[in-house]
């Protein structure tokens, strides 16, 4: 099922990436869990138009607009994203030196599991700030940032 998750993750953040574009986006046929206990809809459909997500339902019950851009997910399952809430984002700045590519990936590795929000509980604070800045922005893909601020260290024994 990580697998199927973390598809859906991908194709979910590749639909955000078209939301300039004005038409509706519908993944149809997912098997859809709602996160807050309901029934798990076996064939549903997810709606997006622009950067929300318009209607989520069955098959039967949302109307798909004409002309909608569809993505067949079939076999698949589509879930609220997860909320990581204790992770320290590679921290501090070092300069230019900084591995920015390394980052990003790591921003993608969470983002493929289906994490879409992390509180990061300890960092470098003009790095985490701009960090979520960016990401708020959409210079930056990754999930959404909360913050602590800066590590509380104790002294060496």
């Amino acid at each position: 099922m990580s697998r199927t998750c973390a598809w859906l993750a991908v194709f979910v953040c590749w639909a955000w990436s078209l939301a300039a574009q004005p038409s509706a986006i519908a993944i149809l046929h997912a098997r859809i869990i709602d996160g807050r206990g309901g029934p798990v809809i076996p064939d549903g459909v997810v709606l997006i138009r622009g950067k929300r997500i318009e209607a989520v339902g069955a098959t039967s019950t949302v109307a798909v607009p004409a002309g909608a851009q569809t993505i067949d997910a079939a076999g698949k399952t589509a879930m609220p994203g997860l909320a990581d809430m204790h992770v320290h984002l590679m921290g501090g700045w070092g300069g230019p030196g900084d591995d920015m590519l390394g980052f990003q990936r790591y921003l993608n590795a969470l983002l493929y599991a289906g994490v879409t929000t992390v509180l990061d509980t300890g960092n470098v604070q003009p790095y985490i700030l701009q960090i979520r800045q960016e990401v708020a922005a959409g210079r930056l893909l990754g999930p959404r940032v909360y913050c602590a601020g800066f590590l509380i260290r104790a002294p060496p024994n």
